[in-house]
């Protein structure tokens, strides 16, 4: 255990045998991960395998998974990198048992997170970094939503989560779902402004996945709601010559008039 790091890189074979015990083989296989690693190159690969030979022993998922993420964004191995953050996540899912952390709670705000919460959170933003990395490194849109829909199961009312999802979901063309996020981002919203915003992508999102109907009814509740505000008008006259629907096209100019006689912007 004293040796010289070169020494325990230059002869890790012998030394493995002679660690007897599982907590120090962990220890020991990891530490000397984490050497192979500096060396860059063919020794990150080595390092990596050293990392998987660890995860076989089935503990220590956490300490595992950061030092599989960390030797794999040295070596840019994304994949691995997506597998490391996994471990992580099993180590924390693994604390509350195959159903993973309880449902969440009404709680003061005042009150600290339990442990529960706390996972949850650690969770999702694991999630966030795998569709993140699975956008970036793969250019896989798809597989990036299905990160974050897993990510939605735990912590449904993240105002990160659903602006990431919203995204993909624009990208992606998944209008129906778009609508269905907007409009639970919007329930959680106090801002009036925010929440006008929320609706009026909802409406766009409707009317992209061709459901007229509901968007034509929406955009009127707005135009009541928000009767100078021109980018709802705006909407409705898109909605209205996409439709080549004249009528509905001069009530969007008069409001549109009614919105500049008020100074709406």
């Amino acid at each position: 255990p004293n040796a010289h790091p070169a020494a325990r890189e230059q002869a890790p074979a012998p030394q493995i045998p002679a660690v007897q015990t599982p907590p120090r083989q962990r220890h020991y296989l990891l530490d000397l991960a984490e050497i192979r690693r500096q060396g860059g190159g063919a020794c990150a690969c080595d390092a990596l395998e050293l990392v998987d030979r660890e995860a076989e022993l089935g503990t220590d998922f956490d300490r595992v998974g950061r030092v599989k993420e960390r030797i794999a964004q040295a070596a840019e191995d994304w994949e691995a990198v997506l597998s490391g953050l996994e471990l992580q996540i099993q180590a924390q899912l693994e604390r509350f048992g195959p159903a993973g952390p309880p449902a969440p709670q009404p709680r003061d705000r005042s009150q600290r997170p339990d442990a529960a919460a706390a996972a949850r959170s650690t969770i999702v933003a694991l999630r966030r970094r795998q569709a993140r990395t699975a956008r970036l490194h793969f250019a896989d849109e798809q597989r990036a939503w299905d990160y974050l829909q897993r990510a939605l199961v735990l912590l449904p009312a993240e105002p990160l989560l659903l602006a990431d999802l919203a995204d993909l979901a624009e990208k992606l063309g998944k209008y129906e779902e778009l609508a269905e996020l907007c409009a639970g981002w919007e329930s959680q919203e106090a801002d009036p402004l925010r929440s006008l915003s929320l609706s009026l992508r909802r409406a766009e999102a409707l009317l992209h996945g061709g459901q007229v109907e509901q968007a034509g009814q929406l955009l009127a509740s707005l135009a009541a709601t928000a009767p100078g505000y021109l980018p709802v008008t705006a909407l409705l006259e898109r909605d209205a010559i996409a439709r080549l629907d004249w009528r509905d096209l001069a009530v969007a100019f008069a409001h549109m008039a009614h919105a500049a006689a008020l100074g709406g912007t």
